[in-house]
């Protein structure tokens, strides 16, 4: 029955695939079908095209959607290593009968029946981001206006249709309000995380994003990557995975790392998050949570770098 088991999932995932190689491949979308939007608006919608898209646009998109692939190809070269070295690693546990969960043991002291990681806000960050963001919010507002006012000239006068000056306007405020919901969710919600092992099993919230794995339906536990950093050295990403969630944290709080370092970690932090301790009472506090997540899931640490 297991080796049937094994021999259907070796054909699909076993873990979630990897989310960082996910957003990347949502970007490129994004500038294809935007790329494509331009192509036939410029072909069909003439007027359209100039509202949507800004006279003269043209060799600035090519530019645009010609890095979009250098990008994606480059960019997450290293990403899809990773993803393959996850895959059969997770394989591997599930043809070896991993996880191997201990039974829980009262009387085991060393081992606290609930640990939390947490970071908290970083004050004087979010001062400066939140200046930035408003500063930036009200330049495009102000940017904007003056568009839109340059098309209700032109409405009058009648040298543009109605239809097109409400496309431009809608667009206008979506842009305005997308703007303000992004600044709102940064400040609000990305200080908030937190990675807490229970009796039950492993519990994280990273901003508005809440998971948790129970123990038993753990594949993977391992080291997926690694940043060098000039304060600290070298900052290493964890993951625990089921067949359907992951949950990640770095060894420090660093902040966002490129593109090809895992980007859904508790302890990425930006300027926004700093720990609730000391650096190297953080560290032995990392060291604590891998103990315990090795000793409820009986996986190996597995360093996938």
């Amino acid at each position: 029955m297991q080796e049937k088991l094994v021999e259907v999932r070796s054909r699909g995932r076993i873990v979630p695939f990897e989310p960082t190689l996910k957003n990347q491949r949502y970007l490129l979308f994004f500038g294809i079908v935007v790329f494509v939007g331009y192509i036939i608006t410029f072909v069909l919608f003439r007027q359209a095209n100039t509202v949507i898209f800004g006279v003269d646009s043209f060799f600035f998109l090519v530019w645009v959607y010609i890095f979009y692939p250098l990008f994606y190809l480059f960019s997450g070269k290293p990403l899809r290593r990773l993803e393959k070295k996850r895959q059969q690693v997770a394989r591997h546990h599930l043809s070896k009968g991993f996880p191997m969960q201990r039974a829980w043991r009262q009387d085991c002291s060393d081992i606290p029946a609930q640990f939390a990681l947490r970071l908290r806000r970083r004050w004087l960050g979010s001062w400066i981001v939140s200046i930035t963001r408003g500063l930036e919010l009200v330049v495009l507002v102000l940017f904007l206006s003056a568009f839109w006012r340059d098309t209700v000239s032109l409405l009058m006068h009648q040298q543009e249709s109605l239809v097109l000056a409400l496309l431009q306007t809608v667009l206008n405020v979506a842009v305005v309000f997308y703007a303000l919901g992004s600044a709102v969710v940064t400040l609000v919600f990305t200080p908030r995380q937190q990675v807490t092992a229970t009796r039950d099993g492993l519990f994280c919230r990273l901003g508005y994003h809440f998971s948790f794995i129970p123990w038993q339906q753990a594949r993977l536990f391992a080291v997926i990557g690694e940043k060098e950093t000039k304060k600290h050295g070298g900052v290493f990403f964890y993951e625990l995975a089921s067949e359907q969630t992951i949950i990640r944290w770095s060894s420090r709080p660093t902040p966002t790392g490129p593109w090809h370092m895992p980007s859904t970690a508790v302890g990425v932090t930006g300027l926004l998050v700093q720990a609730d301790c000391s650096g190297q009472e953080y560290e032995q506090r990392v060291q604590t949570l891998l103990a315990i997540v090795a000793d409820r899931t009986g996986l190996p640490l597995c360093d996938l770098r």
